[in-house]
């Protein structure tokens, strides 16, 4: 939903799609694995070819402005802590938040 822009002093931002129909995607697809720790494994190239001998390779990680992190799929950045909780404890209503207890952004240790 959200791509890669600049914020208002001109620098390039990362800005992240918070749309779930693209978690529900990233959960279903078999081509990934997600690990409650928060490392996301694909089986997808660069390129965006599946591997042919099915080598698993970790998905790369962004850091946004808030300090939140996030990796790609279709073209798209998602939240780790999002995807997470998803996965582990089940839909997040639009009008909540996923809040990390202990204050770091960097922390993946899902509780309901």
């Amino acid at each position: 939903m959200l791509l890669k822009g600049k914020d208002q002093s001109g620098h390039r931002s990362l800005r992240v799609a918070t749309n779930d129909r693209y978690i529900e995607a990233l959960i279903g697809d078999p081509h990934y694995r997600i690990e409650v720790d928060g490392i996301v494994w694909t089986q997808v190239c660069v390129t965006g070819k599946v591997s042919i001998n099915g080598q698993w390779r970790k998905l790369v990680v962004s850091k946004t402005q808030s300090g939140h992190l996030s990796v790609k799929y279709q073209r798209k950045h998602l939240f780790i802590h999002r995807i997470i909780f998803r996965k582990f404890i089940g839909p997040l209503r639009d009008d909540y938040a996923v809040n990390h207890i202990d204050g770091n952004k960097k922390t993946m240790r899902p509780k309901i």
